[in-house]
Parts: structure tokens; sequence; C-alpha cells
């Protein structure tokens, strides 16, 4: 094979050649190419555009054409316009080389296949030491034809799809270099096309019915509420905007049908005359029939006009299931799941089943993944089992794949890996996975970090299924990423067999800017590792003295909770790192219902209550290492702890109690407050010594650490819905002083059973107990569907 030699010692012999007319995409990718020979070589390529080429030809003996295909031979020229807009060639003479795309977005692949292909780049992860760019004096190409296309038409990674994303311009940069534009849209829209802003006022028709009366949603709020799809005026002023915005950007080839974020339809409600009553295969009121006859609609109004036009929609909880008749041939369903659940054989032949069915309904279907991720606590590697999901969707057509990553780059290979699969799904994940790593850290460090994602790989492929927190998640639209309960699985010494890993990867890395991108990993395993082990882990019932003694006499309870507080220390030193920080911070992930935990362990506190009120009674060796443990004042913090479990395990002296069981029934109006629950205060509660008092009686605080629990059923078949205990304190004035919660619970993966839902917290570091004059109960609901209900049973604080 004849070869072109571009670079020789140094030196460039060729130039790269742009049309003074290609667009600004097509200019950055010249420059992007200028850009990395230059790092590779030293050798500076000259951009020249066609005005500049006669004068300045004579000085090169090759050129480089980016962008343009009319240098192509007439049957490439074709092969070129049959191929999918992302899609490449890379054509190589021996005097020229022509880099061009069907699109500017082909185009600007074309040019880091080629960076990748014969210079040797690698865009590992964000900024400069995250790209891998080695040294050759000289660059040599093989005279041959390249051509490429992507696997799936669409391949997006959110909130990396605009530079002014949630972690930076940087991870746009590394998301655009390794072939992930934004250019299918099939998001929540909604409320873009009916903002209440506009017609809440002028067309109060076009929203939903709540207790009666029509729903105007404020302008902020883009979640929990539909357009009234049965109004033949919503599908008349959605074709008219639709018409109008792609008159306006006639560039943009697709436009987005879907659905606001969670329920909110008019036709839930069962006095609506489309109220339809039938559940879906999710266990959401079917709304696919009502819903996709409005987007039918619409889609047919704007294809008069602009007949070449897409749209997407998310199939997405109350519309996840196909309708009774077709989707009109432009309309791409996506269709959402958190397919890591496919490590379960039965989820997985369900999951199909759905798009099969799909599939004789819409012309086309696409993927949205929730991949995370931020905020997982340990690095969520199951990469094998993606291969595989990627494969089944190219066998069936699939088209668009969008997915959630929110990258936690402690995570490694993860996101690179992925980006390679969705490009070419039969790339073989453990080259992809050794080479990201080789090239991360070095030949002789490569091991131990293979190993290291390795076992975070075998922990969610093969640990979790049979947790407790995977079966009660594998069925939903996503896993419960709010719900850290997976970390239960994961010991104290494995955390350290991890660290030693990383510790022997930063030891053994080459080069400087290897061992700057182990020490990162490192870094971020910071975070995993004081998020372990400080976590509250579940408790089991215990049985047996010598387990009771065994959590009272090693110290571990303070000492987790020291590790909370650096938790939550390193995740704002996270934050800082244009790199490793988390595009949703440890404080705002509260909105997801996950808790900053203190360390204070409320379920084996209550498991030990409840072993000495069931074993230990009449006294016994763990009662009485309890009082003495309460009696030791160089205890510290410990001494408070057993002087509460004293308390709680004699039962005879509550600060708050009830024991009869409640129905709780959350109005929508509750769900839409900004502190929606039940008050359970005052009169209602027997407090103190079993006196009956009123909510402003003084009540005296000695210490900070509070205990409390209550009993919580959810009916079988529950699907939404959200719960969670909370304490306050409060003053003279009815304000609260502190504030304790409880971890939130999913009612619908907890639905058919009672739940616990447990309080143990020191209100003294934040806050002033001398001024609290009232206790208050609060069970908090949210997302409640309407007439949704829960039962509470007994209820305890100390």
């Amino acid at each position: 094979m004849q070869h072109v030699t571009l670079v020789a010692n140094g030196l460039s012999s060729a130039l790269i050649n742009v049309s003074s007319l290609a667009d600004g995409r097509i200019k950055a990718a010249a420059g992007l190419l200028a850009e990395y020979v230059f790092k590779a070589t030293g050798a500076v390529m000259p951009i020249l555009t066609g005005d500049e080429m006669p004068e300045e030809r004579a000085k090169y003996d090759v050129w480089i054409t980016v962008g343009e295909e009319s240098p192509l031979t007439g049957e490439l020229r074709h092969s070129l316009k049959e191929m999918d807009d992302e899609g490449f060639m890379i054509h190589a003479l021996d005097k020229q080389v022509i880099i061009t795309g069907r699109s500017s977005w082909g185009t600007t692949h074309g040019v880091c296949e080629f960076l990748e292909r014969y210079v040797g780049v690698r865009w590992l992860m964000p900024g400069e030491d995250g790209e891998d760019v080695p040294f050759c004096g000289t660059l040599t190409i093989p005279c041959e034809t390249v051509v490429q296309q992507p696997a799936f038409m669409s391949r997006t990674f959110s909130p990396l799809k605009i530079p002014d994303n949630m972690n930076g311009p940087l991870h746009y940069e590394w998301a655009v270099r390794n072939r992930l534009p934004y250019r299918f849209h099939s998001h929540h829209n909604m409320f873009v096309l009916f903002p209440p802003d506009k017609y809440g006022h002028t067309h109060p028709e076009f929203y939903p019915m709540r207790g009666g009366k029509r729903y105007i949603p404020p302008a902020q709020i883009n979640y929990e509420w539909q357009p009234d799809f049965s109004n033949p005026a919503t599908v008349r002023l959605a074709i008219d905007s639709i018409v109008n915005y792609f008159d306006e950007n006639p560039q943009q080839t697709c436009y987005s049908l879907g659905i606001n974020d969670s329920s909110g339809y008019c036709e839930e409600a069962p006095g609506h005359p489309n109220f339809r009553s039938k559940l879906n295969s999710k266990g959401f009121v079917d709304m696919s029939d009502t819903y996709y006859s409005w987007v039918n609609q619409v889609a047919e109004g704007v294809l008069k006009v602009h007949p070449d036009k897409w749209f997407g929609l998310l199939a997405y909880e109350n519309v996840i299931d196909p309708p009774s008749f077709p989707l009109n041939p432009r309309v791409i369903p996506v269709i959402t799941k958190d397919r890591m659940s496919w490590i379960d054989p039965e989820v997985a032949a369900a999951d199909r089943e759905l798009l099969q069915d799909w599939e004789r309904t819409a012309s086309s279907t696409g993927w949205y993944d929730y991949i995370y991720g931020n905020p997982y606590m340990v690095p969520r590697m199951y990469l094998h089992q993606a291969a595989d999901n990627y494969r089944y969707a190219l066998e069936h057509g699939v088209a668009v794949q969008y997915a959630e990553l929110y990258p936690n780059w402690g995570e490694g290979p993860k996101p690179w890996v992925t980006a390679k699969l969705l490009w070419d799904p039969h790339a073989d994940v453990d080259v992809l996975l050794g080479e990201w790593c080789e090239r991360a850290v070095g030949h002789e460090a490569a091991p131990y970090l293979a190993a290291y994602f390795e076992h975070w790989e075998k922990f969610w492929t093969v640990r979790i299924r049979d947790s407790a927190w995977f079966r009660k998640g594998k069925e939903l639209i996503y896993l419960l990423f709010n719900d850290p309960q997976y970390l239960d699985l994961i010991s104290d010494e494995e955390m350290s067999a991890c660290r030693k890993l990383l510790e022997r990867t930063v030891e053994h890395a080459a080069t400087d800017k290897q061992k700057r991108r182990a020490q990162l990993l490192l870094d971020a395993f910071g975070y995993y590792e004081a998020s372990v082990l400080s976590y509250p882990r579940t408790a089991q019932p215990v049985t047996d003295a010598r387990t009771a003694l065994s959590m009272l006499q090693d110290g571990s309870i303070v000492k987790r909770v020291e590790r909370a507080q650096e938790r939550v220390k390193i995740a704002e030193k996270l934050q800082i790192d244009p790199i490793l920080k988390h595009p949703i911070d440890i404080y705002g992930c509260l909105a997801y219902g996950l808790r900053i935990w203190s360390g204070w362990n409320s379920s084996q506190f209550w498991r030990l209550a409840d072993y000495l009120r069931e074993r230990e009674q009449a006294g016994g060796p763990v009662r009485e290492r309890v009082k003495e443990l309460a009696e030791d004042e160089a205890s510290g913090n410990m001494q408070e702890y057993a002087q509460l479990l004293r308390n709680a395990a004699s039962g005879s002296i509550p600060l708050l109690s009830f024991g009869e069981e409640r129905q709780v029934e959350a109005s929508k109006a509750e769900n839409d407050a900004a502190d929606a629950g039940t008050v359970l205060a005052g009169a209602a509660l027997t407090l103190g010594r079993g006196r009956t008092m009123s909510a402003d009686e003084a009540v005296t605080l000695g210490k900070g650490l509070f205990a409390g629990r209550v009993a919580c059923y959810a009916p079988e078949g529950t699907t939404k819905g959200t719960v969670e205990l909370l304490l306050r304190g409060l003053d003279s004035q009815g304000e609260a002083v502190f504030e304790l919660r409880s971890a939130v619970l999913s009612l619908a993966a907890a639905a058919g059973g009672w739940s616990s839902l447990d309080i143990l917290e020191d209100a003294s570091q934040s806050a002033d107990l001398a001024s609290v004059t009232q206790m208050q109960v609060v069970v908090k609901t949210g997302n409640f569907a309407p007439g949704q209900s829960i039962k509470l049973g007994r209820l305890e604080v100390y």
C-alpha cells in the first residue's frame, strides 16, 4: 500500500484547505486538525482558503481538504449522499487527502477519526489532562479510503449536549470530539409549546382541570401538568407554533412533542369525559390513545407545510405503551428505561416485548436511558451489559439513543467506552477497556486500574441482582438512584482493597500526565469511600447479645458520624474541580430525596432498642453495657446515644407518640405546596409522660440527639408517590428552630407492605435547643395521585 507523508522531522509538508464559504463547524474542525497535528508533531500545518491556494500551493507537497466533496470521484460523492448525515469519508491519495462528511457534523467526526486513527489522539476525559496525544516527529498515513457512519442516527449524553451545561464547556467539548452531538429532539416540551405565562390568562382551557377548576401552572413549574390533549384548540395552536418554528429555523429537522415530566393529565380524573381507567404496563393510568391521537393530528398538520420534518417524543410513564393505532411515520417514540436492569432476564424480556409492540406501531423507535453517573456513590459499571443492549437495539432498528449520564468521572472509562459503543455496538468492550486504562495511566499501572473497574462491574451486574434495592426498582422506568440502600452491600474491607488498587495505579503510572489522571481517579474515590464508610447501613433484626454488643463496642457508631462530616467536605471540594465536579452536587441531590446523612444510624438504633425490649426487658449483658455507656461521661457522643437508647428501650417516657392506625390522604393541593404533608402535632398526639398536651404548651429539651419512627403502609398496586418523616422543633412563634428528616421512601418500591420511617439525628449541631417550646411531627407526602392514600401505624419519638 502506498503512503503519503504529511509531517517529516517536525516540518509540515501539507496544508489544510477549507472553503471560505464553509460554516463555522467545518472551520472549527479544520482548526482542530491543525491543533492536534501540532501537539503530536510540533509541525505547524497552515489553514488556507481556496482563494489563497494559488500562491501557496507550491510550498507544500500535499493538501488536506476539509469539508468539501467536489474533489471526490463521482462514485464516492454518490456514496456520501447515501449516508447518514453524520457519516464521513477520509480519502487519501499521494498528493491529496479529503476529509468530508454528509453534513458539517459528519466532517467534524471525520477529522476526529483522522486524529484518532493516524495521529493516535484519544479524548479519554474532559480537559487537557484528559487527552492523550502521543508525540511523533513524522506523520505518514496510508493511501486508503475510510468510510464510516454511526450505528444510531442520534447519540446524546445529558447534560453534555450544549456548551453551557451543568458540567461546563470542557465537557461539551469532550462530547463533540467523541461524536455525541445533540441532533434529535424528543425531550419534555409541552411547557414550551404552552407556556403558562403566555396563555394562562387568555386561554385557560389549554390547561388541566384540578378539583373542578382550571389549573394554571406557575411559570417556573414545567412538570406534573399536561395540556388538555382532548381539546382541539391545543392541536391548532401546536400546529401553528411548530410551523412558525420551522419557518424561522429551516435548518432544524426535528421538533419535540414530548410530554412534560411526570403526569398531570386532565383525562386521569374520573370525572373527565375521556377518562380511561385502564392501567398500562408500568402501572400508570393509560393515556396513550389520548396523547398519541393528539400527536398524530399535530404531526399531520405540520407535515402539510414542512413535509421533510421529524418529530420526537418520550414514551414515558402514562404514555409508555403504544396506542391502539399506527403512529405517524415521521414520529419517533423514544422509550424510557434504565436498561442496566436488563441484567435480570425477566425484566429484559418484558422490555423487549414492549419494544416489539412499538415496532408494530411506529416506523422507527428510540431509546432513552439512565446511565448515571452522579448521583450514584460508587462507580456504576456495566459496560458488557450495555454492549449487549446496544447490539439488541441495532438488530431491532432503534434509531435514537439518548442517555442521562450526568457524569461522575470517577467512573473512568465508562463515558468513553459507551460513546464508542454507540458509534459501533460491535466494538470489543474488553479491547476498549484495556485501551482506555493503558492510555490513561500507562502499561504498568493499567492492570491495577482494570481490576478496580472490574470489581465495580461485578458489583453492579452480579452482586446487586439479589439485593432488596434492585428488586424494588428493577421494573420501574429508572432504578432508584435516590435510594442509597445499595451501599448496604459494600463492606469497609472492600473499600480498603479498592483504595490499594488505586494507590498502586498512582504509584506505577509512568508519565506526569498519567500520574495526574491516576490521582484524579483516586481523588474521586475519596468521595465514594467516605460515602460507604459513613452510610447508615440497614441493620437486620438483632437476635443475640453477641451481635448487639459488637454494635456497641468497636467505636464504629461515632466513627461513622465523623466520616459523614468528612464526606460533606470532600463533596464541597469536588465542586471546585472542573473535571470531578458533580452536575448535581450533594445539596442539589436533596431535591431528589437523596438526603445528606449525618452518620447516625437510625436502623441500627431501633434494632438495638427492639432487641432490648423483646429479649432483655428484665436485664441482660446488653442492657448492662448500655447502662455503663450512659453513665460514662468520658464517652462523649456515645454517652448521649446510650442514654437515648435506654429511654427508647424502656418505651415509658416518649417525647411524642401515638399508637392507633391512621389513614393519610394527600390532596393535589397538598402535593403542590412547598411543604406538603400531614401534620401530626398538638392535641392529636400523646406528649411527655402519657399526658395529652396542646401544641402551645412548653417543652423543655435537654440534649440534641433525637430518635423517631413511624410505621407506614402503601397499598398493593401503588405506582407513585413518596413519603418521609419530619421532626421539627418550633419556637414560641411557631417558627422552625430545627428540622430532622428520615430517608425518603418511594411508595412504588414499598407497595403491599409495612415500612418504617426512621430518624436518628443530632439537632444541637445547627440549632439553639433552648429556644424550642413545641415539637411537631410531619409525615410529608409527595407526588400523590388524586385520592391516593397511605396508612400510618405506631409513631414514637425520644
